[in-house]
């Protein structure tokens, strides 16, 4: 592939294996200088970074400004319709699918432009897994502690540990039930009718402004770690309730440009809507009036200086002459955007932040963050395996099914085995990788559905075993769970408050 940088051209190729850059002057003159490049590696990987093949890639964005993309041209379109070709990502390959890769003169600049990269990039099609949120949220995670830090290999299996936990507690919010416990203090002890009906008003515009990207956040655990690792700089969690250091509407505008969901441009499901971002905008424009006329040092004496009856001495006449509705509309704004402390309140809980940089780069991360235990859990959370009956044992991941360890070996299991728990069951081959696959319970084997088969591909969720478990599990009745989660939701908006 080759690509114009400037007044550089790029050629990516191989040679003895590695790879080779070759820069040649486009012009007369030098070759352009940058202090500091980022590649990503973007690859066919699920949530907890295990290869994750059979996807097709049916739509991908063009490259942005800005951006060079090596992806051996899985992303050119047909040259006489102009349409994207769909590319199947066979499992018989490297899990590679492209190198995005930016420039600039400094780290923190370069950085500044992956992301916007990665933000921008959508690529969809069915079956399809990405390593693409992982990437975005690490960057944010990185952007947020210090670009500069010292980052080791083991580093990302605890990463993916911190991860892990803070999906789990996010897993046990709901954030409509959230949103109400919020609308309902809001109105709490209100006896004006009048003024109790203005508040439910208020808080009703904002239902699908502040559930929609909340609800998106909390269901995808590597957006959630970045934007948590951004949100310490939005407010503090004290023993009156949060802390505000930045405005909450800044902060929801933030939100949704994470999200890519600032532009009312695309999918509907993916972008925010029309009266969403008529109400955004209309609460950004107060603010910028008000922070014309006053001048304030920041969102804590703003929001002070509105709270009086009223306006402080050197207000400019039109604010002054306004100042009663200046102050309503406010209120109005700011009720129920609370709620955005949320996704910091779950990381704390979470111990998330207890992952940071420290003063000379060095990485301080939990020691039970490392370990084969730690990464075990870590990826049942985050890429859980399909369900089953508790008499069947299904295929974890999609690729080639093997029953032993290499040939001439015995076969892992035979009809009437008995397993225990970390015992090998089978092993899968994707994308050049070797997956041995363990038993997660006790018990003994009474049908091997594959028969003799070896190196067959398999599909995830396929029926490889009949057994009988040692112990039947419990059932767990889902009102009690249900009732445990909105107990916990109700805890967390609270603490919003």
């Amino acid at each position: 592939m080759v690509y114009v940088v400037r007044r550089v051209v790029v050629l990516w190729g191989s040679w003895g294996g590695g790879a080779l850059l070759v820069l040649t002057l486009r012009f007369g003159g030098g070759a352009p200088r940058y202090g500091d490049s980022v590649e990503i590696r973007l690859n066919a990987t699920d949530a907890a970074l295990n290869p994750a093949a059979g996807g097709l890639i049916e739509s991908w964005s063009n490259a942005v400004p800005g951006e060079i993309r090596d992806d051996q041209g899985i992303s050119v379109h047909n040259p006489d319709t102009d349409l994207f070709m769909p590319y199947y990502l066979a499992g018989a390959y490297d899990s590679n699918i492209a190198l995005l890769l930016t420039v600039g003169e400094g780290r923190e600049e370069t950085f500044a432009a992956i992301l916007d990269v990665l933000r921008r990039t959508r690529i969809k099609g069915r079956h399809l897994r990405t390593n693409l949120d992982f990437h975005y949220g690490f960057c944010h995670w990185l952007a947020a502690q210090d670009v500069r830090a010292k980052i080791e290999t083991r580093f990302v299996q605890a990463y993916l540990g911190a991860v892990a936990r803070l999906f789990e507690r996010a897993q046990e919010v709901d954030v409509d039930a959230a949103f109400g416990h919020v609308r309902r203090r809001a109105i709490e002890g209100i006896e004006d009718a009048a003024v109790r009906a203005g508040y439910t008003r208020a808080m009703d515009l904002k239902t699908s402004l502040l559930v929609r990207p909340l609800q998106r956040l909390l269901e995808r655990p590597h957006l959630l770690a970045g934007w948590a690792a951004m949100s310490a700089r939005h407010a503090e969690a004290g023993p009156d309730g949060v802390r505000w250091l930045v405005n909450p509407v800044d902060v929801l505008e933030e939100l949704y440009r994470y999200l890519d969901m600032d532009r009312p441009t695309g999918p509907a499901a993916e972008a925010i809507w029309d009266h969403d971002r008529e109400l955004l905008d209309g609460a950004r424009a107060l603010y910028a009036r008000l922070k014309a006329g006053l001048s304030p040092a920041g969102f804590e004496e703003l929001d002070g200086l509105l709270r009086t009856s009223q306006p402080p001495p050197g207000t400019p006449g039109a604010l002054a002459e306004d100042w009663d509705d200046l102050r309503a509309r406010h209120l109005g704004y700011q009720h129920g955007l609370q709620l955005l402390a949320l996704p910091g309140q779950i990381a704390h809980d979470a111990g998330f932040d207890r992952l940071r940089v420290r003063p000379d780069l060095t990485v301080d991360v939990p020691l039970e963050l490392y370990g084969s235990d730690a990464l075990a859990a870590a990826r049942k959370v985050l890429a859980p395996p399909p369900a089953a009956s508790a008499d069947e044992i299904v295929a974890e991941l999609g690729g080639m099914f093997y029953a032993r360890e290499a040939p001439g070996m015995p076969r892992f299991l035979e009809a009437g085995t008995h397993f225990e728990p970390g015992d090998t069951l089978y092993v899968i081959e994707v994308m050049k990788m070797f997956t041995k696959v363990t038993a997660r319970f006790a018990g003994t084997v009474d049908e091997c559905v594959m028969g003799e088969s070896e190196g067959v591909v398999v599909s995830q969720g396929e029926l490889l075993f009949r057994v009988t478990p040692d112990e039947r599990p419990a059932v767990v009745d889902p009102a009690e769970t249900r009732r445990r989660r909105l107990a916990r939701t109700a805890d967390l908006a609270e603490r919003c408050l």
